[in-house]
Order: C-alpha cells, then structure tokens, then sequence
C-alpha cells in the first residue's frame, strides 16, 4: 500500500470518527435519541486497497428514519416493531392513561404507525440530524483535506525518485 493510500485511510478514520461524534450528540440534543442504540449502531467503516481508501458511515435500521420518520408499512410486518415501541415507551419514560398498559399502548402505537406511518412523517416535518452533521461544506473540506494529503504524498515520493535516479 503506497503512503498516500494509508494517509487516505488515516484521514478518513480521523474525520468519520468526528462526524459521527457530531451525529451522536445532535442526535441527543434533539431528543432523537430515546435508547441509545440508534446512535451507537453509527459505524465508521474506512477501506484501504493498494490503490485507493474509502470511508462509509453506517447505522442500523432506525437510522434511516431518524430524519424524516418513515411511511405505513406496505408489507406485512415481522413483528419487530412492537417490541421497539414498547422499548421506546420505557426509555422515554412514557406513562398510559389509567386502565391502559404499557404493552396495550405499545400495540396501538406499532398499529397506528403501520397503517400511518410515524407522526414525523404524517406532519411532513424534518428533524436536521444528518443534513446538518454531513454539509455540502463539510464534505467539501474532507476532499479538500483528501487531495492535499494524496498530492503531498505524491510529490514526496517524486522528490524521492528523482533524488534515486540523480545519485
């Protein structure tokens, strides 16, 4: 692997750590957060090969509805969500209405989002979670960072074989 592959890989395991970093604590602050796990499923995946390093942020499943909620279920269900729901009502420390259980709400919430979709995306509203953390700037800045590092590298190793070739 040449140097400017490795400070490729560096850069990008440097600069993904510090956007997830980011996403975790907008994530918080905004109350996108109830458990955890969302957050914590965020991963900074950087591959280097002889030739080129890439860097791929992921999450888990709930990741993809943090922004913008998501839609009624078009398929039949695999009974996961319930269980997540009902996750979600103890870490938000939600209490029913008397008579009602925790699990009950559960169902009607899971039901409701089946058939719905999640109040986020009923209302149309936008939580800026990632489109405030991964800016058009910000994206900018890592391939600004990216090509300075490449071009440097490349031109120490020229300085180096021109030095061999003139020795």
């Amino acid at each position: 692997m040449s140097l400017s592959v490795e400070q490729l890989a560096a850069l990008f395991q440097k600069e993904g750590d510090a956007i997830i970093r980011d996403l975790r604590a907008l994530m918080s602050s905004t109350g996108a957060n109830a458990s955890g796990k969302t957050s914590a499923s965020l991963l900074n995946e950087v591959t280097a090969t002889e030739g080129s390093a890439r860097m791929l942020i992921t999450g888990g499943t709930g990741w993809a509805f943090v922004e913008q909620g998501r839609g009624r279920t078009r398929r039949k269900g695999n009974g996961q969500l319930r269980g997540i729901i009902r996750q979600w009502i103890d870490d938000k420390g939600i209490q029913p209405e008397e008579g009602m259980t925790k699990d009950t709400l559960s169902f009607l919430i899971t039901r409701a989002i089946h058939s719905r979709g999640t109040l986020l995306y009923l209302l149309q509203e936008r939580r800026e979670i990632y489109t405030a953390v991964l800016t058009e700037d910000r994206l900018k800045k890592v391939e600004e960072l990216a090509k300075e590092r490449v071009t440097a590298a490349v031109e120490s190793q020229l300085l180096k074989n021109i030095k061999a070739l003139t020795t």
